[in-house]
């Protein structure tokens, strides 16, 4: 099960020997946002693989909730689809224009995750997901198709004790296909954000993936079970401090933690160059 981190933050400004003090290890992978308020930094990717001895050899790209994309997010009709549009071929030539820069490589699959980060509270629409999924998918660079539509999204407690995707993801999910039949609006895979209660003036460890139930999306008369990939499991304003210990947590930086799924998360991670 792999390490990870992701931050708004450049990772030209983290400083990875802290990190690697109070965790013990460096990250394997590292979530980044491509627009939405937030951009990469000409070096930071490959820098940032230097810096951790080439332990950091992976990115996972990111769409913010930040500007006025929420509002953009909760948008319907026609209105909504174009802005998902929008947001989603921005998103997809801001990773082609790392790429470009020799920063991050496609994979061998080459099959990228690309997730749009929905906060608590955010109420998505499934004319802003049809149209920013469909914008994913279908975005093409010199004929390759690289790029699948995912869902960062805060996670709850189900009856059967397990979490699952909160209401303002499946709803949008379960109506996305029936308004949207000709549009591809599967959710391809989720990074769950369920932060663990506050212990962690020790750097805390991923706890068991068992913790998760499945979501079936409804699409094309059936439905469609897509994997979490991903869990961001601590964060850094999930510290309560009672111990004093709060300036310490990831060596006082603006970094959360995440672990990935013991199978192939990687393998639908851009690499860095």
């Amino acid at each position: 099960m792999g390490f990870g981190v992701d931050t708004v933050t450049p990772l030209n400004d983290i400083n990875w020997a802290d990190l690697h003090t109070w965790k013990g290890s460096y990250p394997e992978f590292a979530g980044r946002y491509f627009g939405g308020g937030y951009t990469w930094e000409g070096s930071e990717f490959t820098a940032a693989k230097s810096s951790t001895g080439g332990v950091l050899t992976h990115i996972v790209p990111l769409r913010a909730a930040a500007d006025d994309s929420e509002a953009r997010y909760q948008t319907s009709g026609s209105t909504g689809y174009t802005y998902g549009t929008e947001d989603g071929n921005d998103s997809c030539t801001r990773i082609y224009n790392a790429i470009d820069a020799g920063q991050l490589v496609l994979p061998s699959t080459p099959t990228i995750n690309v997730y749009l980060d929905i906060e608590p509270d955010t109420t998505l629409t499934p004319a802003y997901w049809a149209g920013f999924a469909t914008a994913v998918y279908d975005f093409d660079h010199d004929g390759v198709l690289p790029f699948v539509a995912c869902l960062y999204a805060h996670y709850v407690l189900n009856s059967s004790g397990l979490y699952v995707p909160d209401g303002s993801v499946t709803g949008a999910l379960n109506a996305a296909y029936s308004e949207y039949p000709d549009s591809d609006v599967i959710c391809y895979g989720f990074w769950a954000s369920e932060p663990q209660p506050c212990d962690y003036c020790p750097a805390p460890t991923v706890p068991s993936w068992t913790v998760f139930g499945g979501y079936a999306q409804p699409y094309a008369g059936g439905t469609y079970t897509a994997p979490v990939y991903l869990h961001q499991y601590a964060t850094t304003i999930g510290c309560i401090d009672t111990c004093g210990y709060g300036s310490g947590w990831a060596g006082g930086q603006n970094l959360d933690m995440d672990g990935s799924d013991s199978t192939n998360a990687e393998d639908f991670m851009l690499l860095i160059a």
